[in-house]
């Protein structure tokens, strides 16, 4: 697993008014860490989010590291951890985000391993212009 991807804190250009209680964080950038044209992210971004937008999407999200020198774009949605792993997958992802009660996992798609990170409002930064 990327030592990167434990470190990753989200943003927000305006914060939804009610999340759920469960919800899954996904993004089609970059599949497998590989660093491909901004063409090729926003064409799979654009699949993905129409994808589950007819599922349940719920907010645009940024998933970002500390000093926000790497940002992809990523996808807030009330998928079930199961589905959400499953078009980790299919996007070909290393992993994904799950929240539960206010916890942060990082989930290994492979493996299907999850890790327990901190709490998920800990690493929310809302986006100011």
């Amino acid at each position: 697993m990327n030592p990167h991807y434990f470190n990753t804190i989200f943003l927000f250009d305006e914060l939804p008014k009610n999340l759920p209680s469960s919800f899954a964080i996904i993004t089609a950038y970059n599949p497998m860490d590989k660093k491909v044209s901004a063409r090729e992210n926003q064409y799979s971004d654009i699949k993905l989010c129409k994808q589950i937008e007819n599922i349940d999407l719920v907010h645009t999200i940024w998933g970002s590291s500390p000093n926000r020198t790497h940002q992809e774009k990523s996808y807030l949605t009330k998928l079930s951890k199961e589905d959400a792993i499953n078009i980790g997958n299919d996007y070909q992802q290393k992993a994904i985000y799950y929240v539960e009660r206010g916890n942060l996992q990082l989930i290994d798609c492979k493996s299907r391993e999850e890790y327990d990170l901190d709490k998920f409002c800990k690493r929310l930064h809302l986006i100011r212009p």
